[in-house]
């Protein structure tokens, strides 16, 4: 009897121990896990600091055994090079040095093949499938039964988070409309947690139709949230998987001209007039979608989280504008996003560092890689997480999975591995 394994990500797959498995987990419940009280710092902080040893047992037998994987290496460098730079231009303490010590060794040890990426997205797909059911529930209990459901446990958070959370709008107060977000702390962050999930089950060349029904069912999870990064984000991945990525069989120039067909122009046309006529006909997707088009600050989700830092930084100067002013941010009571943040605390400077890993996966990645790497450097203009560290870090290990296809030349190939 034959069964078919199906693997979208490999790297670091040789690593199948319960430690290399409970690693992996933690990587991806740690963008969760940064927002409540942990023994140091946060709990985001305690695990990664917990997994430490594992790493670097792991680690260091690849070094040792020669095991180096350069192209992922040197693509890592600059975030590394990033983080000692802040260390360099802010006040210098122990304590952030411990933590830039700490960063940069994740990084090398993602970047060496240390952590096992299949088995990372596999929890990670596996925490947003269960995050979408929470949301359906939390969707259809307050619209349906109006009682609302609230998954998140409050009284772990953290000092700061729990003030954010208790002096932000009740998400489900009369009055306003209603974005259930499971058991993250809103729909900003299952967006930031999803969409790299999604990006890789519809435009991977080895997608099967099971990722298709997951990245499916989690879209109308990140739909229900009316995130409007989200909407803007899911829109442009399945306009891409239907215009050209549905029959694609490599990365080739060929293969995506070919695909631009009659067919796949009306299927994306038929798309646009079935949402038109949604958006017309249903008050959840049109409250939904005019928090992205309206004017009114208070309710455009992507004008009012850059309008009020633009005029900031338009009185930034002098030697301010290439090293940064530190300081500023502590006179900002409103969410920065990563690269007007960036551009304050560290300047232009910190701006090519932090954008350097970025923009080469640009001009080296291709498929999913290529598409999440780019989604990453626009959204960073909205969101302040993209360059905070779990986010960052989450980022990261799905883009080493495209370092390490890139430079095995698996890009081409099939993952679908038949047993005995």
């Amino acid at each position: 009897m034959k069964s078919d394994r199906h693997v979208l990500m490999q790297y670091g797959s040789e690593n199948t121990t319960f430690g290399d498995k409970i690693c992996a987990l933690v990587l991806a419940l740690a963008p969760i896990l940064q927002h409540y009280k942990g023994i140091i710092e946060n709990a985001g902080f305690t695990v990664l600091i917990l997994i430490t040893p594992i790493l670097f047992l792991r680690t260091f037998k690849k070094l040792d055994s020669g095991v180096v994987e350069r192209k992922s290496f040197f693509a890592i460098i600059p975030l590394i090079i990033f983080y000692f730079y802040t260390i360099l231009i802010r006040d210098f303490n122990f304590m952030r040095l411990g933590y830039v010590l700490l960063l940069s060794w994740i990084f090398i040890c993602v970047s060496n093949g240390s952590i096992n990426i299949s088995y990372f997205f596999k929890c990670a797909t596996k925490i947003a499938i269960l995050a979408t059911i929470a949301i359906i529930i939390q969707f259809v209990s307050h619209n349906v039964l109006n009682w609302t459901i609230d998954f998140r446990p409050l009284s772990l958070l953290t000092t700061q988070e729990n003030i954010w959370v208790r002096t932000s709008v009740n998400y489900g107060a009369v009055g306003y409309l209603y974005r259930p977000s499971g058991f993250f702390l809103e729909p900003s962050h299952f967006f930031l947690y999803s969409f790299p999930i999604i990006t890789v089950l519809l435009l991977s060349v080895d997608r099967d139709k099971k990722d298709f029904r997951t990245a499916l069912f989690i879209s109308l999870g990140l739909l229900l949230t009316t995130s409007g990064m989200g909407i803007v984000v899911l829109a442009g991945l399945w306009t891409l998987y239907f215009l050209i990525y549905k029959r694609i069989e490599d990365y080739s120039i060929s293969s995506f001209t070919k695909q631009i067909s009659v067919r796949s122009v009306v299927i994306v046309l038929l798309l646009v007039v079935v949402f038109y006529f949604a958006y017309r006909g249903i008050p959840f997707i049109q409250n939904a979608v005019n928090r992205i088009l309206t004017d009114d600050e208070t309710s455009n989700a992507i004008e009012g989280r850059t309008r009020l830092v633009e005029n900031f930084v338009k009185g930034i100067t002098g030697k301010a504008v290439w090293f940064g002013t530190p300081n500023a941010m502590a006179d900002i009571d409103f969410n920065v996003p990563g690269f007007f943040a960036t551009y304050i605390k560290y300047g232009i400077l910190g701006l090519l560092f932090s954008y350097w890993f970025y923009l080469q996966g640009v001009f080296k990645l291709k498929g999913p890689y290529f598409w999440l790497t780019l989604i990453i450097v626009v959204i960073s203009y909205f969101t302040a997480h993209t360059h905070g560290t779990f986010y960052m870090l989450y980022f990261v290990l799905f883009l080493m999975n495209g370092y390490y296809e890139r430079g095995s030349g698996r890009i081409m190939e099939s993952d679908i591995i038949e047993e005995d």
